[in-house]
């Protein structure tokens, strides 16, 4: 009886589904919004060189690795004209890396932020935020107690979470200080206000209230 080998599975990347996934995404924002596309590790496995390349060839102009190795590899891949960002910014080794490649560090503490400042303050940089996701990034009183030079800031971005609860539909509700809040939903240009803190804008003009018709859109059996 022969006997029979191990069985072998080949993958297949079909490079022009991965392009048109990116081209759905595009589709779905603004003509001035750039649609980046993240390529750390090694491309999620499917290989940086040949991925990367054919999204500059496609026009992706924006990229995003996980470490400044990862941006040689990229650098290669896209060219020169490309912004390659590098999620973990500049770390203690990085700064040679980082100048020789041009690549944009998103800075994510305000140690990174002012050691960049000191030893390459003439090179672009980004800032990454922590907006509840505990992943690199730095926290709101970081971040405010950087100096002016933090305009110079190419990028500022973070990693939304979701809500530890979904505002339902129906449920009147608030933004207190201190909270930032997505609103991911339907397209809409509707808004029930039915309080605006006494806010005046600069000719002293009150916003309009609608607080009849806000009425009818509340839900006033929800549980709170």
């Amino acid at each position: 009886m022969a006997k029979r080998g191990m069985s072998q599975s080949i993958l297949k990347i079909d490079i022009n589904a991965i392009y048109n996934n990116w081209q759905s995404l595009d589709k779905k924002s603004a003509k001035n919004v750039e649609t980046a596309a993240v390529i750390k590790a090694d491309s999620y496995g499917l290989s940086t060189k040949n991925i990367a390349s054919y999204l500059a060839l496609k026009n992706v102009k924006t990229f995003f690795v996980a470490i400044a190795e990862e941006g040689i590899e990229a650098r290669k891949a896209v060219g020169n004209d490309a912004d390659i960002f590098v999620f973990s910014g500049q770390m203690e080794n990085d700064a040679a890396i980082i100048k020789e490649y041009n690549l944009i560090p998103l800075l994510n503490s305000a140690d990174q932020y002012h050691q960049f400042q000191i030893n390459s303050p003439n090179q672009k940089f980004g800032i990454q935020l922590d907006t509840g996701m505990n992943r690199l990034g730095m926290e709101g009183i970081e971040f405010s107690s950087l100096d002016k030079n933090i305009s110079n800031a190419c990028l500022i971005m973070s990693h939304l979470a979701c809500a530890d609860e979904l505002i339902e539909v129906g449920r009147i509700h608030a933004i207190g200080a201190g909270v930032l809040l997505a609103e991911i939903q339907q397209t809409s240009d509707i808004t029930y206000r039915v309080y605006d803190w006494d806010r005046v804008d600069a000719e002293g003009n009150e916003r309009e209230l609608h607080n009849d018709i806000a009425l009818e859109a509340f839900d006033f059996d929800m549980p709170d």
